[in-house]
């Protein structure tokens, strides 16, 4: 039985803390209990990715294993000493069981429980689909763009025929127009719709069910007319002081600098963008209007209008933020105008192809749970699991941990037959929380364990982590005293007690380590170039001192900082690894194979035959001499010198062509991830059936920017990543360039707001752009901004105890220019590094370098695995290879065959030929796939030249028309007709019909058949031939 105080526990588990190590000891701890069967079986552990989840597994298994080969006590793991003294258990007994439970998990693999969210949700939805009334074979989608893209435009393609669209729409693109922006609103009705798969706005949008266009179309006019009803006020309150003024013969300079007139002219000349920031305005009512100079009765004069003049003013303040407001929420409601439609069409796309987002998981189950009296589709896993394990707790959504109550409840809170209750562990750390954009929410862990958030009646045991066993006791001691003393600069108490209690870590380790912090040079002018000069220059530095390139890891904030750094280290010689250099795009043999295929989509395009010719250019003084030459006869090139031949290629699915091009151009020799990848993308398009080049190349380009590999263990390459992408991991030595990002920064933030819904057409929440003047809207607007800047400074502070943490030796800071002085309220990086060093006594003005602790040796080399190249492989369908040749019975048995194979072979071939383009790739196919003997190969061959090349039919089989050949027309009666071809050009259409055999009548009935339906669907009749084709040659007839 689990006792009381173990039921329930929650670690935080600060940076470097053991985290894993604790995790695995609680996992084992259940396992090796003692209680016999199979324990893992009632085991669910959660966290957040797949690469936790590898090696959460691994470290179970590798310890199991491990403690099964425990002989002695001196071979004992201290994992194994823990439990043992834990379990109170013997030496024999522990390493028995350790064998016995290792054996049964990779005997019963299926039921080693260790999942991400995801699948775990995944798994859910696919076992009840049903009941949740979703397609049994669903396919999951993790990009929700191409979705969204594909939505919008069908929504845009409706105006015209739907009015009261098109007038919202026209409407929303004039309004941008008006204010100086693009007028496509494509982008930003994209923007609106990932709302839709946002959790962190699921509460509010849930307001708008019901909701329709026309209510947003009521609600936007009624935000229009109240703010023109604040302009006009403004202007009355205005025209009246103007009208004061003048009355009373007052001069502009008979006020304190004219500050008051000028203010109010501007006013009432319909500039209504002011603020109240100056220490003028705010002191309106209680300082003088006029200055010492003034003359006595004139100040009189003001002194008996100030009252007056200062309830005017505090009305034309309270109406400018009122109209700013209005307007605000005006400019934000349009996309949302359209936001029913717009989910409407993403419900028709998803339900056509049977798509699921992976996005709506969360919602979906969680709308299920809302609408049923108990948790139905948890009864069953319910009686599965009894013990439960989430990681990274602090990335946990509020919908993900919602839909997990009830679930763990039922364990943690009842018993089992045996009497036994289950047991929850929590695991994660607030300061490393740095996915609130994705739906994670710290409040949740923080509201955990500071108190007020169990939703369970049995109470946690809380237990920090303490111990640091990654960093040098230099960077632990630097880091607790830094986010220490910063910890006041957070606004919200919780937040900053958080800091201050969660800073106290104790260093495993006690080697030197080193901190270096540098600010920019006063005098620098270009501040990329100089972050780039000194992230060169401390490399340097460190491999004199002996570090290896993979030793360091370079991070950074912003992707763009990312770029333009491996830019010039690329430049610089140093290799890189990063999420550009991992890019498929950015691979040349990749794009070499891409621009292959866009040279055989469209051969007429000279960039793609140079991006080939680029490629395979001998290198040497003369290679845009030898890409010139060959710009013309590309085609006739790859043929020759590499046995690739277009006009056959382009007749395969893409995974064949890029199959063969990387044989024939010799290109897989060894293991090379890139070509892998692509080839693997290539098969994951075709998983509908195979593509063409040119579908794989629409596939492509949509996704080309995201698809990369995995980062692969290179000692000899520095590694580059966002400070997202390293949390979890640790580097000998992190460079941190570009430290200057701003606390309150964001890519146009929205906040929603409260409203009164009688005052807002029944809506209770509006979207507004958040900005400083949204603290004067009133009281509820500023509790959200507030609220809001409060939520920025834990996230920058966040990320900033995400960089410190991820050094073990050494940690480089590249900060900004130093501020002159303190900053009541930093806004940047800069200003925290500058009130750190104040605080603490450390600050020189003269100084831009401060350093901690004393430099580390370099460590050992690691010993990366070598291993051996995999070749590449090639799938059964290599070209030239072993085929089986199911339809060359065809050619078998010929009494039949001399009349009838001529003519379906020949007209097989035709059926091949879209334009003239294709005629070489022909006779190779069909000779492969056993359908023509190669001793007929030229003579075909011809008759099918005469046939493309004839004066009458070249036109036909030409670029830029519509080509059908062989294709269905069903009648109203269920006749079905085909022609051999039919060509549809400018709403006029050409019939061709091939013929092996004499002419007859009802060669002409039959062509005169084809083409009254063709009339029907509505195309003229341009021209109805019959060709005649033959040994003697070719005959036309025109009906």
């Amino acid at each position: 039985m689990t006792p009381p105080g173990e039921a329930f526990r929650i670690y935080s588990a600060s940076a470097g803390s053991g985290k894993t190590y604790t995790l695995t000891r609680e996992y084992l701890k259940l396992l090796l209990s003692g209680q016999g069967g199979q324990p893992f079986r009632e085991i669910l552990a959660i966290t957040f990715t797949n690469k936790a989840v590898g090696e959460l597994k691994n470290r179970i298994l590798d310890s199991l294993e491990a403690f099964a080969g425990v002989r002695d006590e001196a071979g004992r793991p201290v994992l194994f000493r823990d439990l043992q003294d834990e379990l109170g258990t013997d030496r024999e007994t522990l390493a028995r069981r350790s064998g016995r439970v290792l054996q049964e998990i990779l005997h019963n693999y299926a039921f080693f429980d260790v999942s991400t969210i995801d699948r775990f949700n995944h798994r859910i939805l696919r076992t009840f689909a049903r009941d949740l009334q979703l397609p049994a074979n669903f396919e999951v989608v993790l990009d929700t763009d191409a979705l969204l893209e594909q939505a919008v435009e069908n929504l845009i393609l409706q105006a015209g025929e739907v009015p009261a669209l098109t007038r919202v729409l026209i409407d929303y693109a004039l309004e941008k127009s008006a204010d100086d922006r693009s007028w496509d609103i494509a982008r930003d009705l994209a923007d609106t719709g990932k709302l839709l798969f946002n959790e962190n706005h699921r509460e509010y949008l849930d307001t708008f069910r019901g909701k329709g266009m026309a209510d947003f179309v009521r609600l936007r006019e009624s935000l229009a007319a109240m703010r023109d009803e604040c302009e006009a006020d403004l202007l009355r309150t205005t025209s009246e002081i103007l009208r004061v003024i003048e009355n009373n013969e007052l001069e502009r300079l008979d006020f304190s600098r004219g500050y008051f007139p000028d203010f109010i002219r501007k006013v009432n000349a319909g500039d209504f963008d002011q603020n109240f920031d100056a220490a003028w305005k705010r002191e309106f009512a209680e300082k003088p209007l006029y200055s010492k100079k003034t003359p006595e009765d004139t100040k009189a004069l003001l002194d008996g209008l100030h009252p007056e003049f200062a309830r005017q003013f505090e009305t034309i303040r309270l109406r400018i933020y009122q109209r700013a407001f209005l307007s605000n929420a005006y400019q934000n409601s349009a996309p949302f105008t359209v936001l029913g439609l717009l989910q409407l069409e993403l419900q028709r796309i998803q339900e056509a192809d049977s798509l699921l987002p992976v996005a709506r998981f969360n919602s979906i189950i969680a709308e299920e749970l809302a609408g049923q009296p108990a948790p139905y589709i948890y009864e069953r896993l319910g009686e599965k699991y009894r013990h439960y394990f989430i990681d990274e707790f602090q990335d946990t959504s509020e919908l993900q941990w919602k839909n997990l109550v009830p679930l763990i409840g039922n364990a943690l809170e009842g018993e089992d037959q045996q009497g036994r209750h289950g047991s929850l562990v929590l695991v994660g750390d607030v300061k490393q929380a740095i996915y609130r954009w994705r739906g994670g929410k710290a409040e949740q862990f923080l509201g955990l364990i500071q108190g007020p958030g169990n939703p369970f009646s049995i109470d946690p045991t809380r237990a920090p982590l303490e111990k640091n066993f990654r960093s040098s006791q230099t960077i632990v001691d630097f880091n607790n005293d830094f986010f220490s003393v910063l910890s006041s600069r957070l606004s919200n108490e919780a937040y900053s007690r958080l800091f201050l209690d969660g800073n106290r870590q104790l260093a495993h380790s006690r080697q030197p380590g080193w901190v270096e912090i540098q600010f920019q040079d006063p005098d620098a002018a270009d501040s990329e170039t100089a972050y780039l000069d000194r992230t060169v220059e401390i490399l340097e530095r460190l491999r004199g001192e002996g570090y290896r390139l993979g030793d360091i890891c370079v991070l950074t904030r912003r992707r763009k900082d990312g770029v333009a750094l491996s830019d010039r280290l690329l430049a610089e010689g140093i290799p890189v690894i990063s999420s550009e250099t991992l890019l498929l795009a950015n691979h040349p043999t990749v794009r070499f194979l891409v621009d292959l295929l866009r040279l055989l989509q469209d051969p007429s395009d000279p960039n793609h035959a140079y991006g080939v010719l680029s490629f395979l250019a001998p290198a040497g003084a003369g290679t845009h001499a030898w890409i010139r030459n060959h710009l013309g006869d590309t085609g006739e090139l790859l043929v020759q010198e590499w046995s690739f031949d277009p006009g056959v290629m382009r007749l395969k699915p893409a995974y064949d062509i890029l199959e063969e091009a990387i044989r024939n151009f010799r290109l897989g020799g060894a293991a090379d991830a890139y070509l892998f990848a692509l080839l693997e993308h290539a098969l994951d398009a075709s998983r509908n059936g195979d593509v063409s080049p040119g579908t794989f190349l629409e596939y492509w380009d949509s996704k080309k920017d995201k698809l990369s590999i995995a980062a692969p263990e290179n000692p000899d390459a520095l590694r580059l990543m966002t400070i997202h992408s390293a949390k979890g991991l640790e580097f000998p030595v992190v460079i941190f360039p570009f430290a200057d990002s701003q606390i309150y920064g964001g890519k146009n933030p929205k906040l929603w707001l409260p409203v009164d819904p009688e005052s807002f057409c029944g809506f209770s929440y509006l979207q507004i752009s958040s900005r400083k003047e949204v603290e004067h809207y009133g009281a509820a607007a500023a509790a959200c901004y507030r609220e809001e800047r409060e939520k920025l400074e834990l996230d920058a502070f966040n990320v900033l105890y995400v960089a410190h943490t991820r050094a073990i030796h050494a940690l480089f800071v590249l900060t900004g220019k130093a501020p002159d002085g303190e900053t009541r309220e930093p806004a940047r990086y800069t200003d925290l590094y500058a009130s750190y060093l104040r605080a603490t006594g450390k600050w020189e003005d003269a100084t831009c370098t401060y350093t901690f602790g004393s430099p580390a040796p370099a460590p050992g080399h690691r010993e990366f695995p070598v291993r051996s190249p995999l070749p590449l492989g090639y799938s059964s369908r290599d070209a030239g290879r072993l085929r089986v040749v199911t339809r060359s019975g065809r050619l078998w048995d010929s009494a039949q065959e001399a009349a009838a194979a001529y003519g379906n072979t020949l007209h097989l071939a035709l059926s091949l030929i879209r334009t003239a383009a294709d005629l070489p790739g022909v006779i190779p196919r069909l000779v492969g796939e056993g359908l023509l003997p190669a001793e007929e190969k030229e003579s075909l061959a011809r008759l099918l030249e005469q046939v493309v090349h004839h004066p009458e039919l070249a036109p036909y089989f030409e670029e830029g028309a519509e080509i059908y050949n062989e294709r269905d027309i069903i009648l109203r009666n269920k006749v079905i007709l085909r022609p051999d071809r039919l060509v549809i050009q400018e709403g006029r259409a050409v019939i061709i019909d091939y013929k092996t055999a004499r002419p007859a009548p009802g060669h002409r009935d039959q062509l005169r058949g084809y083409a009254s339906a063709i009339e029907e669907m509505g195309l003229k009749i341009d021209r109805a031939l019959l060709v005649y084709i033959t040994d003697n040659g070719i005959q036309t007839e025109t009906l």
